[in-house]
Order: C-alpha cells, then sequence, then structure tokens
C-alpha cells in the first residue's frame, strides 16, 4: 500500500513538503541517470569486447590460414566480377566521357602440361630399332626408307665420383748426393685440402641452392662409397666461404651503386652455446637494379643493421616495408628516398576482404589494373633502359588515373571502416604510406613493389625447411655470403655450379684490383662472348 500522506496544516508545512518531495525527485532522477550512465558504459563495454573477440577470431583465422592453408592471395573470378560490378555503380553516367580508359583486370592462361622438349645442352645417345623384315608383306619386295620417327626419353646416370691420384716421381743424383728433387704439388682450392673445386662448388651449391643440408649429403656420398664426416663438409664450407669474401665485397660495391635498391629481411634460428634454446637472428637481402643481390645476416633487427649495410648507398630510392629501420635511413640520408611496396599494402586488403568484402575487393580490383599495367610494360620490351622509358609513359597514362580512383576510394572507406577492423588498418596503412606508394609513377626505373627481393628470401625459406637453424652465428655468415653469390647466379641465368668451380680455380691467382670480373654478372657477359 502507498504510504499515506498527512496533508500539510500551514502554508510553511506545504512549502516544506514541496522541498522534500522536489528533493526526492532530483534524486530520483540522479538515480536514473547513474543507471543510463552505467547501462551505456556496459554497452560501450559490450561493444568492445565483440570487436576485440572479432579482431582475435579474425587473427587467428589468418594465423591457422598461412599454417595450414595456401599462401596464394590470388581471388577468384567471380570476387573480382562483385567487385568490378561496385566499380561500375560507383562511376557516374554524366562523367562517363570524362573518364580515363584503363586496363581490365586479366588472368593469363596458363600453359598446359604438354610434352617437354628437352634442351639440347643435354648429351645425347641415338639408337636405331629398326624392322626386323624390310621387305613388303604384301608384294615381299624390298621397301624404300621415306623418313624416320623419333621419341625421346630421358636417362638418368648417377652422380660419377672418382679420385685424383697425383704421382710425382722422386729424384736424387747418385754422384753428388745433395738431396732428393720433386716436383711441387698441384695448388688447390684449399691448402692440402682433398676437395677439388668441382667437389666444394658441389657441396655448397647443394647445400644453398638445392637445400640439401650436410648430413644428407654425407649419406649420398656413403651410398657412393665415400666416408666423410659432417664436421669435414662444414669445414670446407668456411673455408670457401673466406675464398669468397673479395668477390662477395666487390659485389656489395656494385650493388650499392644501383640507383633503384630493394630491401627485406627475414628471421633464421641459430644455435648459441650454452643455450638449450635457439636464438632469432635475421637474413637481410638487398638486391640491385643490375640482377645482382647480396645479404648480410646478424643477430638483432635494430636499425643499426641496415644503416650499416647500406652506408655506401648515398643516392636513389630504396624500396622495402614500413619497417622502422628503414625509415631513418632514409632520414639520415638526404639523397635517398623510399619506395612504398604495393605489394604489402594489397595483402592488407586481402586479409581484410572476408571481413569485409564491400569495401575490400572493390580496392583489390583497383590494385590489379595497376598490375595489369605492369604486366604490359614487361611484354612489351626487353632491355632496362627501354622498359623505364615505356613504364614511365604508361604509368603517367594510365597508372595514374587508377591510383587516384585508389586514392578516393580510400578517403570514403577511411569514414566508414571501424579503426580497430581490418579493413580500418588496410586503409590506415596504405593512407599513411600513401607518398612511398605512388613514388613509382615518377621514376621508370622504380618497381610496383619489393616481389623482387621476397622472392631472393623464398630461396631461405625453402632451405630453412630442411637445415632447420645456423650451427652458429658465424654459420649465418656463410649463409649470407653463398645466397648472395648463388642466387645472383640465379638472376643472370648462369648455372650456380659452373660459376662456383671456375672461380674457386681461378679466385687465388686473379689481381684484388679486378675481382669484379669473378662476380657473377662480369662472369656472365665473358662466357657470353667467348
Amino acid at each position: 500500500m502507498a504510504r499515506a500522506v498527512e496533508l500539510p496544516k500551514s502554508l510553511e508545512e506545504a512549502h516544506a513538503l514541496i522541498l522534500e518531495l522536489d528533493a526526492t525527485n532530483k534524486e530520483q532522477v540522479a538515480f536514473i541517470d547513474e543507471l543510463d550512465a552505467i547501462k551505456r558504459e556496459q554497452a560501450a563495454f559490450i561493444e568492445e569486447l565483440r570487436s576485440e573477440n572479432a579482431e582475435l577470431k579474425h587473427r587467428l583465422d589468418l594465423h591457422s590460414k598461412r599454417l595450414f592453408g595456401k599462401s596464394s592471395e590470388h581471388l577468384d573470378d567471380a570476387q573480382l566480377q562483385l567487385a568490378f560490378e561496385a566499380l561500375e555503380a560507383e562511376s557516374p553516367e554524366s562523367d562517363a566521357g570524362d573518364e580515363t580508359q584503363v586496363p581490365a583486370h586479366t588472368r593469363r592462361r596458363r600453359k598446359g602440361h604438354g610434352r617437354a622438349k628437352f634442351s639440347d645442352k643435354i648429351p645425347r645417345e641415338r639408337r636405331e630399332v629398326d624392322l626386323e623384315d624390310t621387305d613388303c608383306p604384301c608384294c615381299h619386295k624390298p621397301m624404300k626408307r621415306i623418313g624416320e620417327e623419333t621419341s625421346e626419353q630421358l636417362d638418368y646416370q648417377p652422380a660419377t665420383l672418382r679420385v685424383i691420384e697425383t704421382v710425382r716421381p722422386k729424384y736424387a743424383c747418385g754422384a753428388c748426393k745433395e738431396g732428393v728433387h720433386v716436383a711441387p704439388a698441384p695448388a688447390g682450392p684449399i691448402a692440402k685440402g682433398k676437395a677439388l673445386a668441382s667437389t666444394l662448388a658441389h657441396v655448397a651449391v647443394s647445400k644453398y641452392a638445392d637445400h640439401l643440408p650436410l648430413n644428407r649429403q654425407v649419406w649420398i656420398l656413403g651410398r657412393q662409397g665415400v666416408s666423410l664426416s659432417k664436421q669435414t663438409l662444414c669445414g670446407w664450407i668456411r673455408q670457401v666461404s673466406g675464398i669468397l669474401e673479395p668477390v662477395e665485397r666487390a659485389m656489395w660495391d656494385s650493388v650499392l651503386a644501383s640507383n633503384v635498391l630493394l630491401a627485406d629481411e627475414t628471421p633464421v634460428k641459430v644455435l648459441v652455446p650454452g643455450r638449450k634454446q635457439a636464438k632469432r637472428g635475421y637474413l637481410w637481402a638487398y638486391v640491385g637494379d643490375r640482377n645482382e643481390v647480396v645479404f648480410d645476416f646478424s643477430m638483432g633487427r635494430g636499425s643499426e643493421v641496415p644503416i650499416k649495410a647500406l652506408s655506401g648507398f648515398d643516392h636513389g630510392v630504396l624500396m622495402a616495408d614500413a619497417y622502422a629501420g628503414y625509415n631513418r635511413l632514409v632520414r639520415e640520408s638526404s639523397h635517398v628516398a623510399r619506395a612504398a611496396c604495393w605489394a604489402h599494402a594489397r595483402r592488407y586488403f586481402f586479409d581484410a576482404k572476408e571481413h569485409d568484402p564491400s569495401h575490400a575487393l572493390p580496392v583489390l580490383a583497383l590494385i590489379g589494373q595497376l598490375y595489369d599495367v605492369e604486366r604490359t610494360v614487361t611484354d612489351a620490351t626487353s632491355s632496362p633502359g627501354q622498359r623505364a622509358a615505356f613504364a614511365y609513359v604508361k604509368r603517367q597514362e594510365l597508372s595514374k588515373a587508377i591510383v587516384g580512383r585508389i586514392h578516393d576510394r580510400l578517403l570514403q572507406d577511411q569514414g566508414q571502416a571501424l579503426p580497430k577492423s581490418p579493413m580500418g588498418r588496410a586503409v590506415r596503412y596504405a593512407l599513411a604510406q600513401w607518398s612511398e606508394l605512388t613514388r613509382f609513377l615518377e621514376d621508370g626505373e622504380i618497381p610496383i613493389d619489393n616481389n623482387a627481393a621476397e622472392r631472393q628470401l623464398r630461396t631461405v625459406a625453402v632451405g630453412r625447411n630442411n637445415w632447420t637453424f645456423c650451427g652458429s652465428e658465424a654459420g649465418g655468415a656463410w649463409a649470407a655470403r653463398f645466397y648472395g653469390l648463388l642466387n645472383t647466379c640465379k638472376l643472370q641465368g648462369i648455372d650456380p655450379f659452373a660459376w662456383l668451380r671456375d672461380v674457386l680455380e681461378r679466385v687465388g691467382d686473379h689481381p684484388a684490383e679486378r675481382m669484379h670480373e669473378l662476380t657473377p654478372r662480369h662472369w656472365a657477359a665473358t662466357n657470353a662472348l667467348s
């Protein structure tokens, strides 16, 4: 039952009652406001938890995909069709006459398997299989040979090992008896070593180009009757690395003289004495503009590592991701500018497409058009000079308009995507890197992305799955030297084994001031002319 209110008997009592009721009402209003504030805080907290849960779920999905899914970032045709429809819907018909025509996104058709044509460089053995009876089965008269049919089959012969036994006759004079005379022993890459240049080259190329760890090479040699220890092969690698040091220095000079330099890094595990667990080291790849790459090794990822390695790079453009170490290098050098990678920027939108396809897919489609322009440049020209000039023209004619549409799209999405969402991060990353992302429009020599450096690190990633870790910090430095030299051989289109065997036979007597002649780029040019 409601509480009975005693009626006031005087004006003073009525006034006091009104004041009391007013105070009670204010308390109730304040209490209701406090409840509303608590509800708003709870709603904001719930929304924050939902956003955090979505973020964690997105990260878990990405992590699971990278661990167990395909690493390809291709879009299927249905997704691209939806993206292009969204872009067409955004374009007003009234402005159609002012639009710049850009190439549609197309996919290259993959070549079929077909029959492989073996290289003419492979030795051939001709075997002729003829009819037992060359008389006609109908009239029994001799048939005339009118041609032949040829088929090819590949025959494998295991690697041939042989021991070179060097005999040096001894001579002594029976009259004066002044001592024994013998011819000097032939010099090899390793003093008093039992391995010739071809064997050393095979071991190094097998490990760093073919990703075959030393212990597996020991097993393979053992099956062929050669008993060697892993320590012996490791000693060969160490000594060959020391022999190649001056050649690598010459190649560093060539790479740092580039106008455009690409940089990227990847972690590797390194065993440290006295520790049960391996520490993390880093291999850094620096790709020059003349198809050369050098690697550096470090036990940390601080900005001082690339600054020290690139101290000789005092002009040009550095193509790299948004890592702070590269930014510091650019800040400290007034003649070095940084270009950003469109493949890195695209990756953020690719990761966001499952979470927010309506915003991510149109941006991906536009980036795909940028790459279509780059493909027309690559397919149309061959020499670097022509390619740079043609790229500048096409980028000004086509890519500049596409980049403008991407920028407009990002500004529009910036106000619609949640800042902490995958799409929000993608937009924020692209806009923060915008001046660096558009630098490729100014110079045809600047590539659109950093994929050339990433491809060099892919060699490390494949090898890392086989050899697991570097045995020491010194082993990391050896790996960096071999990866740089042997990967450059691949970039130059030459056989790493042929190059390394020849260099090991010549480097000991080669003049130090002409060491650049033994680098893969100069070696390839010399052997092409010979």
